[in-house]
């Protein structure tokens, strides 16, 4: 179970095709599977779906590595990873080749490195929230919160530095900067009642609220999620059970 990076390199003077590091090129390989870390789906070796990831909810095939080719399949279908552009944006997408070959197309092959840290971008309200299978480092200038509820409000207790794996938090940084947070061994457990997810899925109707701006107000809170909203790769929530009836809305 770890991160890796996927990426390509035409020549040591050219830009990386796909860049290292960047939130598009991370996976999560666990179990014989590659998760994207921006989007959390899983990659997929169907032909129906964009840039060869899986629907929301939907496990993704398995996967092989063969020297610096990448294997996706499930029962008799299995594709090879290629890179893609899409108006200058570059990508990991699946490819129909049988072989991996592609007569000779250097498209298929990849650099694959172990990624030591996690990218995460704090939005414009200077918040942003956070889940990871991984515990973290956070850098200068970024903090992380756990809450408490008191009445109709959600109360940041006493900021720290290290987040423990499988723990939800609220972090606070410059906003729309992108900070990265190094993956560590280990980090003093904290209480949480916030929760959250490595895959992304659909939150069940009115069983979760997440961080954001109210639409009328642009007060920043958590607020109920909407019918079918997802929970995305690594964010977390706080789930309807935590908070007192009286304050739910």
């Amino acid at each position: 179970r770890t991160f890796i990076s996927l990426y390509k390199g035409f020549n040591s003077e050219q830009t990386l095709l796909i860049l290292y590091n960047v939130a598009s090129s991370i996976f999560y390989y666990a179990d014989n599977k590659l998760l994207s870390y921006k989007e959390g789906r899983y990659l997929n070796e169907g032909s129906n779906n964009t840039r060869g990831l899986q629907n929301v909810g939907v496990e993704g095939g398995d996967v092989e590595f063969i020297e610096n080719k990448i294997k996706v399949s499930s029962g008799t279908t299995m594709v090879y990873l290629h890179a893609n552009e899409d108006n200058g944006t570059y990508f990991v997408d699946r490819c129909t080749s049988k072989t991996g070959d592609d007569n000779g197309d250097p498209e298929h092959n990849f650099i694959i490195e172990e990624v030591t840290s996690l990218p995460v971008t704090i939005t414009d309200a200077g918040y942003a929230t956070w889940y990871a299978p991984v515990a973290v480092q956070l850098p200068d200038g970024l903090t992380a919160y756990t809450i408490t509820i008191h009445g109709d409000y959600a109360i940041t207790g006493e900021g720290f530095k290290q987040v423990p794996a499988n723990t939800g938090v609220i972090l606070e940084g410059t906003k729309g900067t992108t900070y990265e947070l190094e993956i560590i061994g280990s980090a003093p457990e904290v209480e949480s009642i916030m929760k959250g997810t490595v895959a992304a899925e659909i939150l069940p109707n009115e069983s979760a609220y997440v961080l954001s701006t109210d639409k009328g107000t642009r007060e920043l809170g958590f607020y109920m999620a909407d019918d079918g909203e997802a929970s995305w790769s690594h964010k977390a929530y706080l789930p309807k059970s935590a908070i007192p009836a009286d304050a739910q809305m």
